[in-house]
């Protein structure tokens, strides 16, 4: 009879045993996932940072805006916008330079050189 329990006690424990080291492989190739996709996010990120900054940087480049951007990439170059006025006093947007005064008007040169504010 002591024989019978300790045959099924053995069991019972390789059973949890063989369940634990297969929890632990599926952690595992979980774990190596999300780090293969954090990574991409990661290099995703910084391009985008990097790409940003050249924006910041070069207030000559132009800005397109476009209707089918979404809305956290109008926000970005709407942010770029607004900090190449603020460091450049100007930056182009959709091929039109516009620029900002020193009382914090914003306007764009026509073709004969005259101001027009927006």
């Amino acid at each position: 009879m002591i024989y019978i329990y300790s045959v099924i006690l053995v069991l019972f424990l390789l059973t949890i045993r063989i369940i634990r080291t297969r929890k632990k492989e599926i952690n595992h190739q979980l774990k190596r996932f999300k780090g293969h996709f954090e990574t991409h996010n990661r290099i995703k990120n910084r391009l985008r940072y990097q790409s940003s900054e050249r924006f910041i940087l070069d207030p000559s480049i132009n800005i397109t805006i476009t209707s089918w951007d979404r809305e956290q990439e109008l926000r970005e170059k709407a942010d770029i916008h607004r900090a190449r006025l603020n460091k450049h006093g100007k930056s182009k947007m959709n091929g039109t330079m516009i620029y900002i005064d020193n009382e914090d008007n914003v306007y764009r040169t026509n073709e004969e050189g005259q101001k027009e504010y927006l």
